[in-house]
């Protein structure tokens, strides 16, 4: 019976190893960000063969939304349009480099946001981009379906957890090897 049990724990800690090494999948189409929700609405094409990206900001506070900011790597030359004040920069309160939106908004204030790309620009709700807000003092970030580069801009939750998993499947040798010389 001590056998089976000590077997039986192994192969717990050995599944868990397993599962541990499996990419996890979020649904990134929202994030809550400090009291501030930003939804992907979706992506479009335009009549004039661009890409029109579309959020929806709801500002629950307090405080009010500053400011929202999405990475992108595409730079200005790729953005068509976007809704009003924008700018592509790197923002010193988050670091993210992307389309900023200065939103200025209302506590239990709603807005829709867009951005028009040149390029299609791929897109996965399990690889989301970054993206931050400030509201008065408070900087948050988090991560959104965006529009995705070469290089994402924040890593794939599996690529974290290899470490983990590696850690977990030597736990699980040893555990066995241990449960063998008893």
């Amino acid at each position: 019976m001590r056998t089976i049990v000590k077997s039986l724990g192994a192969i717990i800690v050995l599944s868990l190893a397993i599962l541990a090494g499996l990419p996890l999948v979020f649904a990134a189409d929202q994030v809550d960000l400090g009291g501030h929700t930003i939804r992907f609405l979706g992506v479009e094409t335009t009549a004039e063969g661009y890409y029109k990206w579309t959020y929806e900001v709801y500002s629950d506070g307090p405080p009010a939304l500053s400011f929202w900011i999405i990475a992108f790597c595409g730079g200005t030359n790729a953005i068509v349009e976007a809704t009003q004040p924008w700018e592509y920069t790197t923002d010193p309160h988050t670091g993210i480099r992307g389309i900023k939106f200065e939103a200025n908004m209302e506590e239990g204030e709603t807005r829709t946001f867009y951005f028009v790309l040149r390029y299609d620009y791929p897109h996965d709700p399990s690889r989301p981009v970054a993206v931050g807000e400030k509201s008065a003092g408070d900087v948050f970030e988090g991560g959104l379906v965006g529009p995705l580069c070469e290089t994402s801009s924040v890593p794939e939750f599996g690529e974290s957890l290899s470490v983990v998993s590696l850690i977990g499947v030597v736990a699980a040798l040893i555990a066995v090897r241990l449960n063998r010389k008893r």
